[in-house]
């Protein structure tokens, strides 16, 4: 801005001078977050403008109190851009947006300050969202490679689904995100079961269960088989009027209505199963006289089925692991496959 025609102020002027200069290039600099079209929150956006009208206030005052000059350029850029700004967000900047309310130019260190909080505030959500993408890229390759190879193949991937999901969530993705979802219902099934979970996606898990079993709430009832598959119906001359109870995941109505009917039941206990709960929580259902058999839903519970196991075993009661889905014809063949002779010698009778 200064040339030989421009008389220069003194030491302590060109400090001001140049440290509002300063200022409003790193006001101007955080102002592009709103030129980005970047989502900010409405708090953001009036933190951005009222720095801004406050940087490039202060820097008029001295450029008129400092210099011969009467204007500066590059002052009155910044302050095109923030009465286009204003404009453009709706937003009403109350002051230093006129000649007689300039900010104070000795506090420019205290401007200083604020203007780098900002900046530190905004680089920080830049690298969050560049680490949230990062992830996001992470867990479509990692559940590309799982869809694509067999479950001995893809423990190292499982592992990483694992953990990105766990980066996501940590991240502020909500457990429920339908991106989330969306990523993960097509693999679920083939999971392996000796592969450690984590904590994010177990809390994933149980929303995707949630989902789905609104989904089958909602949704047309299915039409009846006419004739049982043949392991359905032997399953049944084994099951016919017994109490059984099914742990883990969220109970879904017409399948629960669909094992009763097609293993003959006489009632079915859906549990779901807490994320780290007693088995004490188990206990009451599974100690009933009438109950036969437990059934634990090894994919949709978190639970240590090896202690539910024993207690099973403490209280005469079957008990069979479910370690895919729970149609009937599941059900039926994990039964028969696990617990065929156990239920005979329990129900001699049959």
């Amino acid at each position: 801005m200064f040339n030989w025609q421009v008389d220069l102020p003194g030491e302590g002027g060109m400090r001001l001078l140049a440290e509002s200069f300063d200022n409003l290039a790193a006001a101007m600099d955080v102002a592009r977050e709103i030129s980005s079209g970047a989502a900010l929150e409405p708090a953001q956006v009036r933190a951005i403008l009222e720095i801004v009208a406050e940087c490039q206030s202060a820097l008029r005052l001295l450029v008129l109190e400092k210099t011969t000059y009467s204007e500066d350029g590059d002052q009155l850029l910044a302050f095109g851009w923030l009465r286009d700004a204003t404009y453009e967000q709706h937003e009403f900047v109350e002051r230093h947006m006129r000649l007689d309310d300039p900010a104070d130019p000795d506090a420019w260190a205290d401007r200083a300050y604020r203007v780098h909080q900002l900046q530190g505030q905004f680089a920080a959500r830049r690298e969050h969202a560049r680490q949230l993408e990062d992830a996001w890229k992470r867990l479509r390759w990692h559940t590309k490679q799982v869809a694509q190879l067999g479950q001995e193949h893809s423990r190292d991937d499982w592992k990483r689904v694992f953990a990105t999901v766990d980066d996501l969530i940590e991240h502020g993705v909500k457990a429920s995100d339908v991106n989330l979802r969306t990523a993960l219902l097509p693999i679920l099934e083939q999971r392996p079961l000796d592969v450690p979970t984590s904590r994010g996606w177990q809390m994933a898990l149980d929303e995707i269960d949630r989902y789905l079993a609104g989904q089958e709430r909602d949704a047309p009832q299915p039409s009846i088989a006419k004739e049982p598959l043949e392991h359905v119906r032997k399953a049944a001359e084994l099951l016919r009027g017994a109490r059984v109870v099914l742990i883990g995941g969220h109970e879904r109505v017409q399948s629960k209505q669909a094992l009763i009917r097609e293993l003959r039941l006489a009632e079915l206990e859906w549990i779901t199963a807490p994320e780290h709960s007693s088995l004490e929580v188990f206990a009451p259902a599974i100690m009933r006289s009438e109950t036969l058999l437990v059934l634990l839903l090894i994919r949709w519970s978190s639970h240590a089925y090896e202690e539910l196991s024993d207690l099973c075993a403490k209280h005469g009661k079957v008990f069979v692991r479910i370690p895919g889905g729970y149609s009937p014809s599941s059900i039926a063949h994990q039964v028969l496959e696990q617990a065929s002779d156990r239920l005979k010698a329990a129900r001699p009778g049959f």
